[in-house]
Formats: structure tokens, sequence, C-alpha cells
């Protein structure tokens, strides 16, 4: 018994090194940037505006012209979120809206989350 263990975690090790010694493959439609930014989202309903949770905050992972992928402290219950960034000028602000598809808990202790884009809001201050 403690044979075959021995032999099936070297099989493992060796099977680990040939791994990391290949490309990954990439099968996403667009490729996507390493972000760590610190993001405040706001759970929304399908509109895009309409608030149906308190703000919470998320950091960045990967960012695509698709979706996003992010950390979160709380498995998010919420289907639909805003995320509000800076525009062009300080008084602009840009709202996406990105609709969740997955949620996972990771070996970092923190919930991963992904969903991709489906609105875009600018608004403007007036002065």
């Amino acid at each position: 018994m403690k044979e075959g263990m021995r032999r099936l975690a070297q099989a493992a090790r060796t099977a680990a090194c040939v791994q990391s010694n290949r490309l990954p493959v990439e099968r996403r439609r667009r490729s996507r940037t390493y972000v760590a930014k610190l993001l405040t989202a706001t759970p929304v309903l399908a509109d895009g505006l309409t608030p149906v949770g308190d703000p919470f905050p998320v950091l960045s992972r990967y960012v695509s012209r698709g979706g996003l992928d992010f950390f979160s402290q709380d498995a998010i219950p919420y289907r639909y979120v805003q995320f509000a960034l800076d525009g062009d000028s300080p008084l602009e602000q840009v709202l996406l809206v990105a609709r969740l598809h997955w949620c996972r808990f990771s070996a970092s202790k923190f919930y991963e989350n992904g969903g991709i884009f489906v609105k875009q809001f600018i608004s403007s201050c007036d002065v």
C-alpha cells in the first residue's frame, strides 16, 4: 500500500514538472490584463441603476473588453453589480454594470468572482 502511494506521488510530481514546462493554452476570446485596483461594487437591478444593496469593496484581478474578475471578502448574492470609475475629467464618472457569472472560494481565503460587462453609463456633475 505504501509503495503504491509513493509511486502515485512520484507520478504526480513528474506530471507537474512536465506541465510547468508547457505554455498555458489561452481559451478566452478576448485578451485580459492584470489590474490590481480597489473598487467599490454596488448591487443593482438589471437596469444597472437601481441599487438593491449596500456598496462593498472588491479588489480587481483581470479586466478585458468584455468583463472582469475580482476578489471579495464575502460571497456575492447578487446577479448585477455596478462599478464607478473615474472619467476623462474630474467631474465625469463612468459606471460599468457587470452580470456576475461565477463565484468560488479560493485557497487565499477570499471569494473569486467574474462577470461580463452588460451596460455602461457616463455621469457628469455640473458646477
